[in-house]
């Protein structure tokens, strides 16, 4: 799901930030024992899980859960697949921290983009106007106070589902928020940089692929086949704008295009139809109501081996995470475990990765990290004994690590249905606020927040109510960057670990990577001559400020393979 997320923190009244925070405490009541808990002596054993009670030193996985529930039924731990059949929170349960986030997200019952994540869709009308001004100066107006009429406007008499801000004007951040009787005005909503730089956004996308396509095409006598495939199209505004740009300017391209938009949810992927429908593209683009993650061949899908893209914006984000913490000493990794009591408490456990338990997480740090899980050097291990020893109250496991094992998932999957792809992916580099760290975004923590009568509160644990939290993730586009390089060469040997053969048509090629700041992507596209010359003839004249769209998303980047 994607939202705008700007890199400017935000500064919150006093007031109306103790008030959310007390507000929002009960909502965190669960979060259970994250930090776990001190050695009773300096000469006791080193534990996994630090918390003061009798059950803590070494128990296994069994004993763990008995110290919440004798229920058989939760002996052994959920998948994000089986948690995702519930219709509530599921107590008692567990679950690995990684499934515990996907559910928090994405369960169709609660979670929390099928309940609480409205994106905005700019009216037609709305858009017609800016698109053609009664004269051309009006295009000059201050982009932001355009965007603060259309969606900040209190006197508006559409009432508008309001969630998260990202970004917000200077002058209501020095106010106090409306009281709650009046907070319904304070038109606050998530938008995407497709909706907030329509049409131009998907204009960018649209000629940034079709030059490419076009170069790869001029060495044979007829137009091969465009196809493009979008991971999690929110609204389908960018599959529709995309479309509309090459049915306009490329009319025999637009003959041979087909776009296909693969949606996890159920309520956006008739969304996405119903624009599609609307925009009169139905004879090009279809929706596939599926996850990208895990993709297995299906009537509706099946791996397409000729070359197309795929794109994937504000994706990476929302993929959740594996959890680990260290044991000092040793430097072993161990992942995190929530159990859920039947209170509906949530507590943190650790426990060995095993090929059982979880083989991505095992084999995403084996492919990335793997010097990793060797032992300390002897100097390390003696200073790790000597704060054991003078520090009886300091925890014995490192701060905790937020691991993308899911981006193995991810890239696994468009490689084997994808093989011959060109890709183009777009999220944050850089959040504030983080979870650990939030100035540095150290070891990937997230952002964990919601909002609270018109007030955006972040939380300090993902151990939250699912569905009450958006929890998000900055990207390490270095390291993600290494991984599909690794995955490319594991696909040319056909060495995939599951033992899963990979179809043919693998590109022979070595594919071109690229990642550039997301407003620089933008703006070295629109200030093309051609491109300009489009945008003048699109509003009779009119010039597209390049500045004021600079501005915004200084904190996203674009990772591209040609």
């Amino acid at each position: 799901m994607q939202a705008y997320r700007s890199l400017l923190p935000r500064r919150l009244p006093t007031a109306a930030t103790r008030d959310a925070q007390e507000g929002i405490a009960r909502a965190q009541r669960s979060r259970g024992s994250t930090q776990g808990g001190v050695r009773t002596s300096a000469n006791q054993a080193n534990r996994y899980n630090y918390i003061q009670d009798e059950f803590s030193e070494g128990e296994s996985l069994n004993q763990l859960i008995s110290q919440f529930s004798q229920d058989s039924r939760i002996l052994q731990l959920q998948t994000a697949d089986q948690l995702a059949k519930f219709n509530h929170p599921p107590s008692p349960s567990i679950c690995l921290a990684r499934d515990f986030i996907h559910d928090s997200l994405y369960n169709p019952n609660y979670g929390y983009f099928f309940n609480q994540v409205e994106i905005f869709d700019r009216a037609s009308h709305t858009l017609q106007a800016l698109l053609n001004p009664a004269h051309p100066s009006d295009w000059t107006k201050s982009f932001e106070d355009d965007l603060y009429a259309e969606y900040f406007d209190p006197s508006s008499a559409q009432h508008q589902n309001q969630l998260l801000v990202r970004r917000q004007r200077h002058d209501d951040q020095q106010q106090e928020p409306p009281s709650s009787s009046s907070s319904s005005d304070q038109r606050q909503i998530w938008h995407t940089p497709t909706e907030l730089f329509k049409p131009w956004y998907a204009w960018s996308m649209a000629s940034y692929i079709v030059e490419n396509h076009l170069k790869e095409s001029s060495q044979k006598s007829k137009l091969k086949e465009l196809k493009i495939y979008e991971i999690g199209a929110g609204n389908g505004t960018l599959c529709c704008g995309i479309l509309d740009y090459i049915k306009e300017h490329h009319a025999g391209l637009y003959e041979v295009t087909q776009y296909t938009t693969i949606e996890l949810s159920t309520r956006l992927a008739q969304r996405q139809r119903d624009k599609i429908s609307h925009s009169g593209h139905e004879a090009h683009a279809r929706v596939v109501n599926r996850s990208i993650l895990g993709l297995t061949d299906s009537p509706e899908l099946s791996p397409c081996p000729e070359p197309c893209w795929v794109l994937g914006m504000e994706v990476l984000d929302n993929l959740s995470r594996d959890v680990i913490r260290r044991e000092r000493v040793s430097g072993e990794p161990l992942q995190s475990i929530v159990i859920t009591d039947y209170q509906g408490d949530y507590h943190e456990r650790f426990i060995p990765i095993t090929l059982e338990n979880n083989p991505a997480l095992l084999s995403y740090l084996d492919i990335m990290h793997p010097h990793r899980t060797q032992p300390r050097g002897a100097l390390t291990t003696m200073l790790e004994n000597l704060l054991a020893t003078y520090m009886p109250f300091r925890s014995n496991l490192t701060p905790h690590e937020f691991i993308p094992s899911n981006y193995l998932h991810l890239l696994r999957s468009i490689f084997r249905f994808f093989p011959r792809h060109r890709l183009i992916l777009s999220d944050f580099s850089h959040l504030p606020n983080t979870l650990n760290h939030p100035r540095s975004n150290r070891l990937g923590a997230p952002v964990v927040q919601t909002r609270y009568n018109g007030v955006t509160v972040p939380a300090s644990t993902f151990l939250v109510k699912p569905g009450m939290f958006d929890i998000f993730f900055p990207t390490d586009f270095g390291e993600f960057a290494r991984l599909y390089n690794h995955l490319h060469q594991e696909s040319l040997h056909d060495d995939d670990d599951d033992g899963a053969p990979t179809p043919s048509g693998v590109r022979p090629d070595s594919p071109c990577v690229g990642l550039q700041d997301q407003n620089q992507f933008l703006l070295r596209i629109l200030a093309s001559p051609h491109m300009q010359q489009l945008v003048r003839n699109k509003t009779k004249g009119a010039p597209l400020d390049l500045q004021r769209i600079f501005g915004y998303y200084q904190n996203v980047k674009v990772f591209t393979v040609t």
